[in-house]
């Protein structure tokens, strides 16, 4: 929990290695106490003020530190709302697209019913077509022997009536 302090201008061996606000506190109670004892090397009055200003300084830096790391928390708390926006966005969007993915099947289903029964219309009108085709050719073959038959049973009768008024004579 302690290390070896890696500045000899003071007596002081050991600083807790457990956070920054930790080692702060302690740089600060440090200051305090070798300015009230005058220890140290160079107890002189430069020598207490120098390691003041070199304990300052680390506190400073500690300080800066943890400007830095508040604003990095708050970067990530930035981050991670935004993530969650993104994957709510997403999530909308992923139902959007299976409600579209099941309009579009169930579309492309009408449409081959549609299909279905336009073919089935288009085979009953060729087979209309061709019984309609069948019952006038029927008709008009009717008409042509009706007429052919009538024709030849005219010339039949006007040669039998022509018998009749020649032989009967």
């Amino acid at each position: 929990m302690y290390a070896p302090c890696r500045c000899s201008s003071h007596p002081v061996t050991s600083y807790p290695r457990t956070s920054i606000v930790t080692y702060r506190l302690y740089l600060e109670a440090q200051v305090d106490r070798v300015s009230l004892l005058g220890l140290g090397e160079n107890s002189g009055p430069d020598g207490g003020d120098e390691h003041r200003a070199r304990l300052l300084a680390s506190s400073d830096a500690v300080d800066d530190q943890n400007e830095r790391l508040s604003n990095a928390r708050r970067i990530l708390a930035d981050t991670e709302m935004t993530a969650l926006e993104i994957t709510d966005e997403l999530g909308r969007n992923r139902e959007k697209i299976r409600s579209a993915h099941s309009r579009v099947h169930e579309v492309s289903g009408l449409t081959n019913t549609a299909r279905q029964v336009v073919q089935s219309m288009r085979r009953r009108e060729v087979q209309q077509k061709i019984y309609l085709y069948a019952v006038a050719l029927l008709l008009i073959g009717s008409v042509l022997y009706f007429m052919y038959y009538l024709s030849k049973g005219r010339k039949a009768g006007a040669a039998n009536s022509v018998e009749d008024a020649s032989g009967g004579r």
